[in-house]
């Protein structure tokens, strides 16, 4: 993770754009990625979720938030293979669009996956997800996880 958040800030750092504000010796760095600017260094919240944001829309990582709301916060086009087994146990997917470095740019682009270009496999496997939650009730779908772990994962939970 670490080596996936440095070649994202030599992205930044290598820009055009002058990213810092001399008046506050701080970096500002919306110009590039896109980002809303973080101004408030004192915020331990607003720190963790910009830092999310960035791990999830730049270095390909996804987030799982099981503690009220199960859901999993992804910038992947395949969710449907990804996230198989916790779409079947009611994971909310919520898709953000990906952040992409353009060289010609020096910028972070959001590039999104249209709807229509879905893989066939995805097709498939969304339309047998629908169809397993709808005959199939929460207690009894670890029978048809993927990952032999995740099965036992869901059979504790459940």
């Amino acid at each position: 993770m670490r080596l996936d958040l440095i070649k994202y800030l030599i992205n930044i750092y290598k820009s055009k754009y002058s990213i810092w504000d001399n008046i506050n010796e701080k970096a500002d760095i919306s110009i590039v990625t896109g980002l809303p600017s973080y101004k408030d260094s004192n915020d331990f919240y607003g720190r963790q979720r910009f830092l999310k944001d960035i791990l999830v829309r730049a270095c390909n990582y996804d987030a799982i938030e099981s503690n009220l709301n199960k859901g999993i916060t992804t910038s992947k086009f395949n969710i449907y293979e990804t996230f198989y087994d916790y779409i079947l146990h009611d994971y909310k997917i919520i898709q953000i669009p990906k952040s992409i470095y353009d060289e010609k740019t020096e910028k972070y682009i959001d590039w999104k996956q249209n709807k229509f270009f879905l893989s066939d496999k995805e097709l498939r496997l969304r339309d047998e997800l629908e169809a397993i939650k709808s005959c199939v009730p929460l207690e009894e779908r670890a029978s048809f996880c993927r990952a032999k772990t995740i099965k036992n994962k869901f059979d504790f939970i459940n």
